[in-house]
C-alpha cells in the first residue's frame, strides 16, 4: 500500500495512477461520476493541499481498480489485483438495507432494482460469508447512487437560492420538523434491540468512530425497518456505507 503523508501526495499518485491506467481525464470523470468542475478543481495549483472529500477519493480509487484506506486522515491507495465475480452475502445484505431505507419498502428496492424480492430475501437470510453473484451488488450500488442524486437535484431546485421568497419559511419549518423527528428517534434509539447495533453506540465506540446523532437514528430506522439481530461490524459497515452515499 502506497503511503502518503500530504494532500499533496495524495492528488500526486491519483494523477500517476490516472497516467498509468492510460485513460483520459474524460473517462476518469464518467468512471467516478464527478463533475468536470470538481475534478478539475482538485488539481488545481492553488489546491494542491488541500483535502478531498471522501466520497471523492473512494469513487476516484473505485474507477482506477484501487482500494483506499485512510490512516491517521489520510487516505492510502492499494490495487485490487483480482476483479471477482462474487461478493460476500454482508456486504450486499448491507447495501439491501440503505436501499431499503432509501426506497422505503423491500418492495420498492426490488422494483427499482429489477431484483426479484424472492431473491433479495434470500440473500438477506444467507450467511455472511456466503457469495452472492457480483451483479447483484452492483444493481443495488446503481440503484442508491440514483436516489441519491435525485435527492441532490430536488434539493437544489428547492433551494433558498433558487426560490428567496420561501427561504424563511423553509428555515422555520425544517426546524420544526427537526424537533419533532429528533424525539421519535429518540425513541427508537430507547428501544433498539439488535445487538450489534447496541455495541456500536456505545459511549467508547461513538467516540471511536465519531458517530454523530443523525447517523444514531438514521441506524436505528434502518434497525427498526428490517427488525434486524446482527454483529458490531456488520453495523460498522453499514456506517460507512451511509457515510460513503452522503454528497458534500
Amino acid at each position: 500500500m502506497y503511503m502518503n503523508s500530504s494532500w499533496k501526495e495524495v492528488k500526486q499518485k491519483l494523477k500517476d495512477l490516472i497516467e498509468a491506467s492510460q485513460i483520459s481525464d474524460h473517462e476518469a470523470i464518467r468512471k467516478a461520476g464527478l463533475s468536470r468542475s470538481t475534478y478539475y478543481q482538485l488539481f488545481d495549483p492553488d489546491r494542491v493541499d488541500s483535502p478531498m472529500h471522501k466520497s471523492t477519493v473512494f469513487a476516484l480509487a473505485k474507477a482506477l481498480n484501487h482500494h483506499a484506506k485512510y490512516v491517521d486522515g489520510i487516505p492510502r491507495f492499494s490495487p485490487i489485483l483480482a476483479l471477482q465475480p462474487y461478493a460476500a452475502a454482508k456486504y450486499v445484505q448491507d447495501a439491501i438495507n440503505v436501499g431499503v431505507a432509501l426506497t422505503g419498502s423491500l418492495w420498492q428496492l426490488s422494483q427499482k432494482s429489477k431484483i426479484d424480492i424472492s431473491h433479495l430475501r434470500t440473500i438477506m437470510d444467507a450467511p455472511p460469508g456466503a457469495q452472492i453473484d457480483i451483479a447483484a451488488l452492483n444493481a443495488l450500488d446503481n440503484v442508491i447512487n440514483q436516489i441519491d442524486l435525485e435527492k441532490d437535484l430536488k434539493a437544489r431546485e428547492s433551494s433558498p437560492v433558487a426560490n428567496p421568497e420561501m427561504a424563511k419559511d423553509r428555515q422555520t419549518n425544517h426546524s420544526v420538523a427537526a424537533s419533532g423527528g429528533l424525539v421519535q428517534n429518540s425513541d427508537k434509539l430507547n428501544t433498539i434491540s439488535d445487538t450489534g447495533l447496541r455495541q456500536l453506540i456505545t459511549e467508547e465506540n461513538l467516540k471511536k468512530y465519531n458517530i454523530s446523532d443523525t447517523e444514531r437514528s438514521e441506524l436505528s430506522m434502518i434497525s427498526h425497518n428490517r427488525n434486524s439481530q446482527t454483529t458490531l461490524e456488520h453495523w460498522v459497515s453499514v456506517l460507512f456505507t451511509l457515510r460513503a452515499l452522503e454528497k458534500k
